[in-house]
């Protein structure tokens, strides 16, 4: 395994109005690592994220991922869960319940096989972790607040054993 995972360098991203927030960067992240980035707000923390997660382009210089295309790399974005509220006030009655919202939207390789009976159970466990209770792991996710649906994200993110995880302000609403 390579000493690093991730490394990125020489990146800026240029904010409006026209102001430089990073400039000739360079970041390694060790296995094991757990890193925070503090900044006032605007400072470009969520846009950091989403370039090291390849959500977003920097204006210039390049993101490289050492592992490449085969380092699984998991995000939380912070608009996800504006998103998923609107979504599911426009859809209550077809709500899913956590447990199923979580099944059908699993990150599976093509190749591998999956027991649908051990994903469920690693499901219930991790959603379990996280506060829920059967019923609330079975019921609609329309009965949830925000900070549960998070949860459910988190849950989620977890699920998909990423080897790098990038959560952006995972603490909102909980």
């Amino acid at each position: 395994m390579a000493q690093y995972i991730y490394s990125m360098y020489r990146m800026s991203k240029v904010v409006p109005p026209k102001r430089t927030i990073l400039k000739d960067i360079s970041l390694s992240f060790f296995p094991g690592a757990k890193i925070g980035v503090l900044g006032l707000n605007g400072s470009g923390k969520s846009t950091l994220l989403r370039i090291l997660a390849g959500a977003s382009e920097s204006t210039e210089g390049k993101r490289n991922v050492v592992g490449g295309k085969k380092l699984r790399i998991g995000f939380l974005d912070q608009t996800l869960l504006e998103n998923a509220v609107t979504a599911i006030q426009h859809e209550k009655e077809k709500s899913l319940s956590p447990l199923k919202y979580i099944q059908s939207h699993m990150t599976v390789d093509e190749d591998e096989f999956v027991d649908l009976a051990e994903q469920e159970w690693e499901i219930r466990k991790t959603l379990s972790g996280l506060g829920f209770s059967k019923e609330w792991m079975e019921g609609p996710m329309s009965q949830l607040s925000g900070g549960w649906l998070l949860r459910i994200f988190i849950a989620k993110a977890l699920l998909d054993k990423p080897e790098v995880l990038l959560l952006d302000e995972p603490t909102n609403h909980l």
